[in-house]
């Protein structure tokens, strides 16, 4: 069995994010109004769990020494780094370039103090935190701002990493299910205490911690049978649709999202795994691949062309705004996100990173035991690699982390 339906909601994940980020005033009020598009920045939740699942296959018995653990985090960086700084520059240079040549347009058109913090932020991997909450009208999310979830991945890697590394092997399970519970009680409290701050890598370690329980049930002799990936669905489509209607309430709104979702997209990732529905189906054909594929790029380069794109539209050339501009406008947006995606994945991600291992360790190996198997890629890209005692035998999971 060929795990490649996880590439392909992947990739279907990945679109509905572009659309959630797309500027609410060039598009049409029924799709950004919509319980789904509403929604659609919880599906980053579903790869931190996703994350979590792959990453436990891969390294859980391998993170033994210091050095070995140095070695994950190299590789994670590597993986991460080149695209992130490509497109963290970019939006940079676009940024200053908006405040000098179009002011109007601009945020903080004064300083570029702000610009300057957000992009530390964001190459620092702080842009999950609190660090840089305080940058002077800067965004608390860093320049590029979807790459909090990269931030909040590293972090979600350094603390798996060192809990495999020095706990208690038997002790292990207790305490990563226990940081899973920690982090619901927190995000509640934060609410419930009106707490400031970006805490968002709480909720990027809590989602991936209830991924490695994901991949210790799938090693049990589980049968499922393939109609639940339909009841699933339904099941999806009603919880996004309490999440929308609870939206102003706060405590419960954050109940759902913290607490419910990530547990639902482990119970989601646990099924597909072992059962070959409709679902599954869809997700593996061409389309949803090579969606999965160019996914990192994606989520890393929509952010810019979705502020740019309309703007220039609308607002530059003076396009006439009707319901049906907004969404030729959106289509072809959405066109040009994929097509500059498959550039990056191909120039920047991989090249890129394989400049990158080159001079961070000219003299090591960092294809190791499972990368001569795997093509390794963060919690919005893709995974290869031979997964035995899943459904009864071996299987060749593709998944994303």
């Amino acid at each position: 069995m060929r795990i490649t339906k996880l590439d392909g909601l992947r990739g279907l994940f990945s679109m509905m994010i572009v659309i959630y980020h797309y500027p609410p005033e060039f598009i049409p009020s029924f799709i950004h109004n919509s319980f789904i598009v509403a929604n659609s920045h919880l599906f980053v939740d579903f790869f931190f769990v996703l994350s979590g699942f792959v990453i436990t296959y891969n390294y859980n018995n391998l993170l033994n020494t210091k050095t070995e653990l140095g070695i994950f985090v190299l590789k994670r960086f590597i993986r991460l780094y080149p695209l992130l700084l490509y497109t963290t520059l970019v939006f940079l240079f676009v940024t200053l370039g908006v405040k000098i040549l179009l002011p109007e347009f601009a945020k903080n058109k004064d300083s570029f103090l702000p610009a300057i913090l957000d992009t530390v932020s964001t190459l620092t991997f702080f842009n999950s935190t609190p660090v840089f909450d305080d940058n002077f009208g800067g965004n608390k999310y860093g320049m590029n701002y979807p790459s909090w979830s990269i931030s909040a991945e590293m972090f979600a890697y350094l603390f798996f990493g060192g809990i495999t590394l020095w706990a208690v092997q038997k002790r292990k399970s207790i305490i990563l299910a226990s940081s899973v519970l920690i982090g619901m009680i927190f995000l509640l409290v934060k609410i419930l205490m009106k707490i400031e701050g970006n805490y968002d890598f709480v909720r990027a370690i809590l989602s991936f911690n209830i991924g490695y329980f994901v991949y210790l049930y799938s090693k049990r002799d589980i049968t499922i049978n393939k109609g639940l990936e339909i009841g699933l669905t339904v099941f999806f489509f009603g919880l996004f649709y309490a999440a929308f209607v609870v939206k102003e309430q706060q405590l419960l709104k954050t109940i759902i999202e913290a607490c419910v979702i990530p547990v639902f997209f482990g119970l989601s990732i646990f099924t597909l795994i072992q059962t070959d529905g409709v679902v599954s189906k869809l997700m593996e054909t061409r389309l949803f691949q090579f969606l999965g594929k160019i996914s990192y790029s994606v989520y890393l380069n929509h952010a810019i062309l979705v502020y740019v794109f309309p703007k220039a539209m609308f607002s530059i050339f003076k396009v006439q705004q009707t319901a049906v501009t907004e969404i030729v406008t959106l289509v072809i947006a959405v066109f040009l996100v994929i097509i500059y995606s498959h550039i990056t994945y191909n120039i920047i991600e991989l090249k890129g990173g394989n400049l990158l291992r080159r001079r961070l360790s000219p003299n090591q190996n960092l294809k190791s035991r499972e990368t001569k198997s795997l093509r390794q890629y963060s919690c919005i890209s893709s995974v290869k690699r031979e997964l035995p005692n899943i459904h009864n035998g071996s299987s060749l999971l593709k998944a994303s982390y």
